[in-house]
């Protein structure tokens, strides 16, 4: 095998894992795609709703220290 065979094939091989390289990127970059929609649809509405049954908590707790301190 020559030193020009060698190096055809060497290239070749990287370029080969370039491509697969890319290939494999893409389908991670769409996994992270995919976790951050169902964070947006599900996780943060969900959020959302606990601090407001925390925040009507807190002011029932204080209409009842204001109700019991008069």
């Amino acid at each position: 095998m020559t030193i020009t065979q060698r190096l055809v094939l060497i290239f070749s091989l990287l370029a080969m894992s370039l491509i697969a390289l890319v290939i494999i990127s893409l389908s991670v970059i769409s996994g992270f795609q995919s976790r951050f929609e169902y964070v947006q649809m599900n996780a943060i509405p969900s959020i959302r709703d606990l601090n407001k049954s925390i925040s009507v908590t807190n002011q029932l707790g204080i209409a009842l220290y204001r109700h019991h301190s008069t």
